[in-house]
């Protein structure tokens, strides 16, 4: 189900099963960031004809080789938590500018786009363009129960474009000022680590890159192994 900015935010209000306290997400998702290592959701990518290092749905990618017009992967993985498990997670997805698609082009698969074995189900979606997503849920009891997973979150159905390009994808992180839906993870005692990273895409043998006519939105706080590639100096 499609859901407007306000719509998202009506939702985070939310019954985290500490002593029955009523918390709101909003809040949770307001505090400042506590750094717990080398970054905690990443890309990764996979599919018929993608390769590269990392590029199997399971590893690293930094960069990935798909064919031309053809259909891929893309999956945000949690790699790391705080300590006791995490209670929300969210992403802000961009790619603007690229030529890459999104199928569909809308909200209406967020139920199936979000993997995440924990969820509550709130599946929660905006969809600012049809190159920029932004959605997320809590975990299990609406926040209740914290979730120990690693593994994929989000998975989204891509597609390449026709003609020879290189693209950069960014998950843009949470920033209180400027990005108060970015994508962030929360963890037990309401600490939000914004989360920052990008993937090339190269279709076919690759063009000039597209990653600087892309939204240039970051946070100092964000907690990312390729934060920097992202951000101004």
């Amino acid at each position: 189900m499609v859901r407007t900015r306000l719509l998202f935010l009506a939702l985070m209000v939310v019954a985290v099963g500490v002593a029955s306290v009523l918390v709101s997400l909003r809040t949770i998702l307001h505090t400042e960031a506590t750094t717990i290592g080398a970054g905690t959701m990443q890309f990764r990518a996979s599919g018929t004809g993608v390769t590269g290092t990392g590029c199997d749905g399971v590893g690293n990618p930094t960069e990935c080789t798909v064919p031309l017009s053809g259909p891929f992967q893309l999956k945000v993985a949690v790699i790391d938590f705080p300590t006791g498990g995490y209670i929300a997670a969210a992403y802000d997805l961009d790619f603007t500018g690229t030529g890459l698609t999104k199928t569909p082009p809308n909200c209406t698969a967020s139920a199936s786009e979000i993997v995440w074995p924990d969820k509550a189900g709130l599946n929660s979606c905006d969809a600012p363009s049809a190159t920029h997503y932004q959605g997320g849920d809590l975990s299990t009891g609406f926040g209740a129960t914290p979730s120990l997973f690693k593994g994929n979150v989000f998975v989204f159905n891509m597609n390449c474009t026709s003609g020879n390009s290189t693209a950069t994808i960014q998950l843009v992180p949470l920033d209180l000022a400027t990005n108060p839906l970015g994508a962030v993870i929360t963890g037990v005692g309401s600490n939000s680590i914004p989360i920052s990273d990008t993937l090339t895409i190269n279709c076919g043998t690759g063009g000039v890159s597209t990653l600087r006519s892309m939204p240039r939105r970051c946070s100092k706080r964000s907690n990312s192994r390729r934060a920097g590639s992202i951000c101004d100096p």
